[in-house]
């Protein structure tokens, strides 16, 4: 009969020590779900979030929420920078978030500035930050938000798109040497903003 125990249950200390490596395993999941949340919060309150896409239509390249399978968020583990960092996303995300409205990225401008050649042409990338920066007017149904949305999102996001394209000028000149009709189509751009 003692066999027969044995076989079927463990021993107290192997108890104490499956009960050990479980215990592990819930604080564990306790920080995963801490830097999820701490992921999720950083992408604005509810009330921005649903601002931010709700008053969007589906033409405008910019208008679809984040998720899964749009882009890849990683919160920062040395602790250095508040909001995500961006690990990966389809090219409208990229320059979603290049020019996000919540927050300012220093670090991903950079980064993206110097990467970007690897998966499109300056003509594209300034073809998306003109698509970005030209925000569509709130629908009619929704004008009691419109200043609100002015305020939360176009007026930050037209800001950062300004900043990028200062940014693009002033540290790689030679993205728009090597076409003219690139820095043509950004001169009618600025001229436009300007006027």
């Amino acid at each position: 009969v003692t066999q027969e125990y044995d076989r079927c249950y463990d021993p107290p200390e192997a108890l104490e020590k499956k009960l050990v490596a479980c215990q592990k395993q819930v604080k564990h999941l306790e920080k995963q779900l801490e830097k999820w949340q701490k992921l999720y919060d950083s992408q604005g309150s509810d009330q921005t979030r649903q601002l931010r896409y709700a008053q969007l239509d589906g033409e405008y390249a910019f208008s679809e929420p984040d998720s899964l399978e749009n882009i890849v968020l990683e919160l920062d583990s040395t602790g250095l920078s508040d909001f995500p960092l961006v690990k990966g996303g389809t090219i409208p995300k990229l320059v979603e978030r290049l020019t996000y409205d919540e927050y300012y990225d220093p670090a991903f401008l950079t980064q993206f500035l110097l990467t970007y050649q690897s998966f499109m042409p300056p003509a594209r990338l300034l073809d998306l930050l003109i698509a970005r920066y030209t925000i569509p007017p709130v629908a009619a149904e929704e004008q009691e938000r419109a200043e609100e949305f002015h305020a939360k999102i176009t007026k930050p996001v037209q800001l950062r798109v300004l900043n990028v394209l200062k940014n693009w000028l002033d540290k790689h000149r030679e993205d728009f040497q090597q076409d003219a009709s690139t820095l043509d189509r950004l001169t009618v751009f600025v001229s436009g903003v300007v006027e």
